[in-house]
């Protein structure tokens, strides 16, 4: 049994740069999930307990994101410093694996197959040192096709040949050892440059397969892979749980109530305690929650103006053992009640479990999520589609207030509620020309400054509060 897989995640994502802004391709946001989580529960249903993800552009945010573990899967990273195309990665990914064969797929396509009846193929040929998955489709022009004579893959042909014919669906079985005999450069293609170029050679064998597919790469696709992927692979706990599609693997909260935004979109991002409602000391009780005096107010004139409206917040209450996610979904639960009486709602809340001094799992030294660091705030920016340079942030902490300049805000909005009498001198001397910091008593005060956050990105105010 094949238990392992290599996945090519060093994309760039070019042609999709509106999606996912600065990230690899295999963090593009798929239902406000990345693409490459997907993958990884899929292949963790399919009985695989190891995967090496073969990383390059912004590496970092994949390790992140997933860290070393992805349910029962356990992660390991084969890192390109600098694009060595798919051979490359593939070339310097194999010594990573175990065991004598692994699967290989590209982090920007999936493909339903069952991979265990794709494994048991080397049952019927022990020498085989190259196992593809061949997709029938009914017109193989735009594909190119490959030649079968008795489950041995002969040729590729190249596109523009018309009808029906097998084409490549980007899943792989290789042998650890593929390429020990052969001379390659230090940068090619593992389908032109080698697995096209010497079919004859290596004799792949076929796996016919009539699995759906998708390549999210191209921008159509993209969009139609919003519902196509989340439908294919459903959550692994029943919907509405805390597994659904807001608590991740990486134990950190991501609640999208809105799709993403077509075009670049503003956002006023709130803290909660102490700006939306009253500061509690680990506030976990529903009915301790009471919004704040002009927090609808300034929700609705946000809305306006056409930002959206984003919810971060610090949760150590949970790394420190006081309450649990559950205690945090009733709080955000009685906290969307209230303002839903006003008419008015947040479009996504993004929470930090984690503290330097917290219990484990959360205990993590300058977690990128926690504020002062920005995680939250790009992470809503990636999967929301959010103009940051445009975008308001209203908190009652310097740490807030350093979150919002380190994402590059317009501008931060102190308020004297909460904890903000205590912060507030550290605040007014945070403040600079490049990341102004205007002080008021009271979230409803902070209307005044909405209508100036676009004027703050083209540097038309560059006063001190």
């Amino acid at each position: 049994m094949v238990t392992e897989a290599i996945i090519l995640a060093g994309g760039l994502g070019t042609r999709l740069r509106s999606a996912v802004a600065e990230l690899p391709k295999a963090m593009a946001p798929i239902a406000g999930q990345p693409f490459l989580s997907y993958l990884l529960r899929f292949l963790e249903s399919n009985g695989l307990r190891r995967v090496v993800l073969a990383t390059g552009y912004r590496n970092e945010a994949i390790r992140d994101f997933f860290g070393n573990q992805y349910g029962k899967l356990q992660i390991v990273y084969s890192v390109e410093e600098e694009p060595l195309g798919t051979g490359g990665a593939l070339l310097r990914a194999l010594p990573c694996i175990e065991d004598a064969f692994a699967f290989v797929v590209n982090g920007d396509t999936f493909l339903r197959l069952d991979y265990r009846k794709m494994a048991s193929v080397l049952d019927g040929y022990p020498g085989a040192r190259v196992v593809v998955a061949l997709r029938h489709v009914q017109d193989a022009g735009r594909y190119g096709s490959a030649v079968v004579v008795e489950d041995r893959i002969q040729r590729f042909q190249a596109r523009g040949t018309t009808g029906p014919g097998l084409i490549n669906g980007g899943c792989y079985l290789v042998r650890r050892d593929l390429f020990a005999n052969y001379s390659t450069p230090v940068k090619f293609s593992w389908e032109a440059d080698f697995l096209e170029a010497r079919a004859a050679e290596l004799q792949p064998i076929a796996f016919r397969c009539d699995a759906p597919f998708i390549d999210i790469g191209v921008p159509e696709a993209f969009e139609q892979a919003q519902t196509l992927i989340p439908s294919w692979i459903p959550p692994k706990t029943p919907p509405g749980s805390l597994m659904d599609a807001r608590l991740g693997h990486d134990r950190l909260w991501r609640d999208l109530r809105v799709r993403r935004f077509p075009e670049p979109t503003p956002a006023l991002f709130l803290d909660r305690d102490g700006v939306m409602v009253e500061e509690k000391i680990y506030l976990s009780d529903p009915s301790q929650v009471q919004l704040l005096p002009g927090i609808p107010e300034l929700i609705s004139a946000a809305r306006a103006r056409g930002m959206a409206i984003v919810e971060i917040t610090n949760q150590a209450g949970i790394a420190h053992g006081v309450f649990e996610w559950s205690d945090f979904v009733q709080v955000e639960n009685r906290l969307s009640e209230l303002l839903a009486e006003r008419g008015v709602a947040v479009d996504a809340v993004f929470a930090c479990p984690f503290h330097e001094q917290g219990r484990q799992p959360f205990k993590v030294m300058d977690h990128p999520w926690r504020k002062p660091r920005p995680g939250m705030i790009l992470e809503a920016a990636s999967l929301l589609n959010l103009a940051l340079g445009e975008s308001v942030l209203v908190g009652d902490k310097l740490s807030d207030m350093q979150a919002g300049r380190a994402a590059g805000l317009a501008f931060g909005i102190h308020v004297l509620t909460g904890h903000g009498r205590s912060h507030e001198a550290d605040a007014r001397e945070f403040a600079s020309a490049g990341f102004p910091v205007y002080v008021v008593e009271r979230a409803v005060d902070a209307l005044q400054f909405l209508d100036t956050a676009a004027e703050h990105r083209k540097g038309r105010h560059a006063s001190r509060c």
